[in-house]
């Protein structure tokens, strides 16, 4: 099993956009699935397919 892996980028765009853009990146990779989106906590966890 892999390690869990959590991290925090500063970006100039505002929360909302940048939590938007990152959720429709992993939604639309063949090799990640979204378990659980928290949109007013900006909270993805996502887990990588085998």
């Amino acid at each position: 099993m892999r390690s869990v892996k959590q991290d925090t980028v500063a970006f100039a765009q505002p929360a909302d956009t940048v939590f938007q853009a990152a959720l429709g990146v992993v939604q639309n990779a063949k090799n990640h699935h979204v378990l659980a989106a928290h949109n007013e906590g900006r909270k993805l966890v996502v887990r990588e397919k085998p």
